[in-house]
């Protein structure tokens, strides 16, 4: 099953890496070409006009596609049951491995929602 398959935002899921294990959900689900107006969402959280290059989000998704990144996860969970955390999970096609923004490697399951 393909990584979008599997991980439709939404999904509850359990992720293992270098610093522990979290349990969140999956905001955002993409693949480098359905990535949305980074420009405009920039925007959207407040940057301030020209914060980024024109043809930024062109960019980002040329560099993604020649890293081999099939699908980008935004996951969402809580620390410490009260502080909110967001970050992204990278799937790459060359070796069918997670990985974080600093090429970390992740494990990425679904994982049942309790209750």
């Amino acid at each position: 099953m393909t990584p979008a398959l599997e991980f439709p935002v939404g999904q509850c899921v359990a992720v293992s890496g270098a610093a522990g294990m979290v349990v969140g959900l999956v905001d955002e689900s993409h693949t480098p070409d359905e990535l949305p107006d980074l420009d405009r969402l920039a925007a959207e959280m407040g940057a301030p006009p020209g914060s980024y290059p024109p043809g930024f989000a062109d960019v980002a998704r040329t560099v993604l596609r020649e890293m081999g990144v099939d699908r980008l996860l935004l996951i969402r969970y809580l620390m410490n049951g009260e502080q909110q955390v967001t970050f992204f999970a990278l799937h790459s096609v060359y070796d069918d491995k997670w990985r974080d923004l600093k090429g970390q490697e992740l494990v990425v399951k679904r994982y049942a929602n309790q209750g």
